[in-house]
Order: C-alpha cells, then structure tokens, then sequence
C-alpha cells in the first residue's frame, strides 16, 4: 500500500484566543485524514498550530501503529533555538527531515516547499482575508488537495 502523506502549513501567528477553536479543528482534520488513510504526517513547528497538529497526530498514532510524524526542521541550528516543549515534541516524533546544516534566509520556503511536493493533502491554517499563501498556489500547481482551517 502506497504510504499517504498529509502536512500542515499557514499563514499566521493564530490569536491566543482561537488556539481551542484551531486546536479541535486539527484534531478533526488529523481524524479525518487517517481515516482516509493518510498515515505520515509532516510539521514543521513555525507557529502554535503546528504543535497542536502535532500533538494530535501523536494522540491517533496511540490507537493507530501505522502513523508516522514527521518534524521538517529549515536548518541544524534551530533545533537549539526552541525550548523544552519543543524539544519534548521532536523526541516524540517518529522521524525528522533537517534542510540544511546552516542557516539560510529561504528556509522557510524550502520547507513549504518540501512538505507541499510530499504531501497529497494539505492542511492551511489561514485568515478569512489571506488565500494567497505561497502554499495555496504551490499545492494547486502540483494537484494537491488543501484543507482549510480559517482563524
């Protein structure tokens, strides 16, 4: 069976007061797309979506073996400018991709970038009035499927 790969990008910093709201709509977003079969799971820890994401896709991988969370990481030394949550969540990930050794002002984009061309779905956390995201334009070049979570 060929592996199905589902990956989660946006916009924005999400108001603190949405992160529940954001936090459900993920969860729902991860349930639906194991259920559609979707079992490697790609993140990159930008922003405090991307950390729920995560910690829903670890909360399926409980009742689920076939899931496999991966942390798309721009360069080596970023790992060393997060904290103690952050580095909890990569050691519970099933795996991690590190783009460059050092660091590069295209980081960002070339995790998009790798995680958009790995992906057959996409989640995009965005605002109602930002649909131009680099992702949103890259997925539709590529023939993927987009999810949105608005906030």
């Amino acid at each position: 069976m060929k592996e199905t790969t589902c990956c989660i990008m946006g916009c924005r910093k999400a108001p603190e007061v949405q992160l529940q709201n954001i936090k459900l709509a993920l969860h729902r977003a991860v349930v639906e797309a194991r259920i559609d079969g979707y079992s490697r799971f790609l993140f990159n820890l930008a922003l405090e979506w991307d950390r729920l994401f995560a910690a829903s896709v670890l909360e399926e991988a409980k009742h689920d073996p076939r899931i496999f969370l991966e942390a798309v990481v721009p360069y080596a030394g970023f790992l060393q400018r997060e904290g103690k949550a952050y580095r909890d969540l990569l050691q519970n990930c099933h795996g991690m991709k590190i783009l460059c050794q050092s660091f590069s002002p295209s980081g960002n984009l070339q995790c998009s970038r790798y995680m958009v061309e790995s992906s057959q779905r996409i989640l995009i956390v965005c605002a109602e009035e930002n649909t131009n995201h680099y992702a949103y334009a890259y997925a539709h070049l590529l023939q993927r499927e987009v999810f949105e979570i608005k906030i």
